[in-house]
């Protein structure tokens, strides 16, 4: 074999080898999430763009050492891996993450890894457990108190005062476990379905009407006046779902109101918004709990959401229920003084009678 024909034939090679790496460059490059490709030295030899927002390189090297580890496993027996890490911090310019790092060996001793943020799937998996957590104590309360009225119920047989006065306690608990029960299976189908599915032109003064006459019963039993001013506006929304949100707030308004107040409820439309407002003159809110007002199960004051009969999810799902609309809700309020709280839906067929169909082609 001629000299020529060597040097044709290492030419094919090496010209083999770039078409070879241009084509697994491209490969990754094509991948969804971030990849990086080290030597046998753990140096970097190429990156997807946004890898260097993770915090995993650091002046060309590997920030994290537990990487590196991953790397030189991988290499040491060509096996593929994959770990959960966290990377990045403050040292390194970026936010703490946790990734999944899969690692897989190369023909040539390099290594690549494919990064994935699970951060926010983290978080997801942390309030679903703080929330089951919470569901359990707030059920715990009113169960053991209904056992323990039922024991002392029968220590109280032949004495038909104490029985009365424990089956009044006894109801209260179960009354508060139902409530409990109610608003979870609220949150559960509001969460589970789009409001948007089931939306249709509704007029505002319809649904107020109708969460007032809900109330109706609470309302007379504290000596509490509902006046409502409220303009003939239409808009599309879910109509269920926005009487639940309106009951609620009502309902708050008329527990923490004193006995001969009155709930204003009004309506206008506004930067392209329908605001419905609830208004008292209740006990009002401190400023420094505005802020966890909206949170599941958070209460101002314990004490008397457990005599009221609150379950600290109904603003919760006031919130979810705007949300799940486009829209939004907020808060005002002064300690002694009442509070008051505005939804805000977008004004989507607002001026006239619209089909659900129309308001779907409503940028």
């Amino acid at each position: 074999m001629g000299l020529r024909t060597v040097f044709r034939r290492a030419a094919a090679v090496r010209h083999d080898e770039t078409a070879v790496r241009d084509q697994s460059r491209s490969l990754l490059t094509s991948l969804p999430g971030e990849w990086l490709v080290i030597d046998s030295h753990s140096h970097p030899l190429a990156a997807s763009p946004g890898i260097e927002a993770f915090g995993i390189m650091r002046a060309g090297e590997l920030a994290s050492a537990d990487l590196g580890h991953l790397a030189a496993e991988t290499q040491s027996d060509r096996q593929a891996r994959s770990r959960e890490l966290m990377v990045g911090g403050i040292e390194f310019g970026a936010p703490p993450r946790r990734v999944r790092v899969r690692s897989a060996c190369l023909d040539d001793g390099a290594v690549v890894l494919f990064v994935d943020d699970i951060s926010a799937a983290g978080r997801v998996d942390e309030m679903r457990r703080d929330f089951i957590a919470n569901v359990s104590d707030e059920l715990k309360a009113p169960v053991d108190a209904i056992s323990a009225l039922a024991g002392e119920m029968q220590g109280a047989v032949g004495d038909a005062r104490a029985l009365s006065d424990l089956a009044t306690r006894m109801e209260s608990e179960a009354n508060q476990l139902s409530a409990l029960v109610s608003d979870l299976t609220d949150l559960s189908r509001l969460q589970a379905s789009d409001a948007l599915d089931h939306a249709r032109s509704v007029l505002v003064g319809n649904l107020v009407d109708e969460a007032i006459d809900s109330v109706s019963r609470p309302a007379s039993e504290h000596a509490i006046t509902i006046v409502q001013d409220v303009p003939e506006i239409h808009f599309i929304a879910n109509p269920e779902q926005v009487v639940t949100a309106l009951r609620n707030l009502l309902t708050n308004a008329i527990m923490y109101s004193p006995a001969g107040s009155r709930v204003d409820v009004s309506a206008s439309t506004r930067e392209g918004f329908v605001e419905i407002a609830v208004a008292d003159q209740g006990v009002g809110i401190p400023e420094g709990q505005l802020e966890r007002i909206f949170e599941r199960f958070h209460r101002v004051d314990a004490e008397r959401s457990r005599h009221t009969g609150g379950t600290g999810l109904g603003l919760a799902i006031v919130q979810h229920i705007c949300l799940a609309h486009g829209g939004s809700v907020s808060v005002q309020s002064e300690v002694g003084r009442g509070s008051l709280f505005t939804m805000r839906f977008p004004a989507r067929g607002h001026t006239r009678e619209s089909s659900a169909a129309e308001w779907k082609e409503v940028p």
